[in-house]
Order: C-alpha cells, then structure tokens, then sequence
C-alpha cells in the first residue's frame, strides 16, 4: 500500500505539487472546485511557460477553452484539447474566447493506444524554465469502457512514455462511483493526492509504500 504523509494546506494545486510527475485528483464528476484544481495543476507553475495537453470525456472543446478563461485566463505556451468519444457541440453559436491552441480528437475511450499517442504527441524538450502538464479527464469515465486492470496498465504505459521528459501528469477520478480500492489501486503509481471535498482541497505527499491513510481536512 501507499504511505502519505501529514497534509498541507494548499489554496490551490500549484501549492502542493512540488516536483511531483504524478498526480490523481480525486472529487465528484462536474464539481467546478474539481476543474479549478485540475486547471490549476495544467497551468502550473505559470501558465505562460506552460505546454498544457488536456484530454477529456466530459466536456467539448468550446467548454474547456470556457473553463481555461474562468479559471486560469492566461495563455500558456502552448495548450492541446484532446476530446474523447462522441463529439460534443459547444452551448450557443457565438465565437468562445480563449487562449490559442490545437484540438484532437479520439472515437471512443476504450481505444487506449490512440489516447496515449493524443496525450503524448508534440511531448518536445520544453524551453529552459518551461514546463509541461497533462490532464486525463476521467478515469471514471474511461472504467465504463475498459476493466480497471486496462486502465491501470495504461497509467503505467504513459508513466513510462513520459520517463525523461520532466512531463507531469494529473488523473480525475470520481471516488463517490468507486470502492475505495479502486482509488488506491490508482494512488499507488501516483506522488501527490489532492481530494476536492466540498469548498476544501485536501492534499498528501507519498513518502514510502507501506500504508495508504485518507487525506485530512484542513
């Protein structure tokens, strides 16, 4: 099992990250307190030396570039949305501001491969002070089309594409539609545990495998 450490008390996720490369998220599908952490961590440390890749089965391009402007504002370096599954038309006809960037598109979550490679694609050394983020949207999600023993394969098979290219990397997960071993089984290939509870993010640091404890309130 995995071993977390006393939490801190961050206001938001870039407080807490560290030099983290793996990060699962957990809270509850549509929470905006959810998209602001998730966005927080894809923007991080500052969003204009930041090459962000988010990928996502919940919501269209048009929301996504919505929610970078509500919550982050800032163009990064760079910034790729990755949809998954159906495509999603944007609410309303009008243009949606946001920050330039680069749209991908995969069929279906249950095609692993091709999510890795959207996820993965355009993964160049950054600049000296840049850095690179990814954000996977859910993994809730992805368990109703692939058994947990798939999704944890592919969490490992993105660790080990991302080896060497100082990418950090975020995972959502819903934990109120999972048994509580399926988060660990998440948590053990992870560094950092943020746990969006209510207006609070929750937080822990894996120092050792030896126990796995909840995150406390702060």
């Amino acid at each position: 099992m995995v071993c977390f450490e006393s939490p801190v008390v961050p206001s938001t996720s870039r407080e807490s990250l560290g030099d983290a490369t793996s990060v699962l998220l957990t809270g509850p599908n549509g929470d905006d307190r959810v998209t602001e952490t998730g966005l927080s961590f894809l923007s991080s440390p500052v969003p204009a030396a930041t090459h962000a890749h988010w990928a996502t089965m919940l919501r269209p391009p048009d929301a996504m570039l919505r929610a970078w402007s509500t919550h982050v504002g800032d163009a990064p370096a760079s910034l790729t949305l990755v949809e998954v599954g159906e495509t999603r038309r944007g609410s309303g006809s009008a243009p949606v501001d946001g920050p330039p960037h680069s749209r991908a598109h995969v069929a279906s979550p249950s095609d692993l491969t091709t999510l890795g490679i959207r996820l993965t694609e355009g993964q160049a050394p950054p600049a000296t002070g840049e850095t690179r983020r990814l954000w996977l949207e859910s993994l809730s999600t992805l368990l109703q089309y692939v058994p947990l023993a798939d999704a944890f394969q592919f969490v490992h098979a993105l660790h080990r594409r991302l080896a060497g290219t100082d990418a950090a990397v975020c995972y959502h997960l819903d934990p109120t539609v999972h048994e509580v071993r399926t988060v660990h089984t998440f948590l053990a290939s992870c560094d950092v545990w943020l746990a969006v509870d209510g207006d609070e993010l929750l937080t822990r640091r894996r120092p050792a495998l030896d126990s796995l404890s909840a995150p406390e309130r702060s």
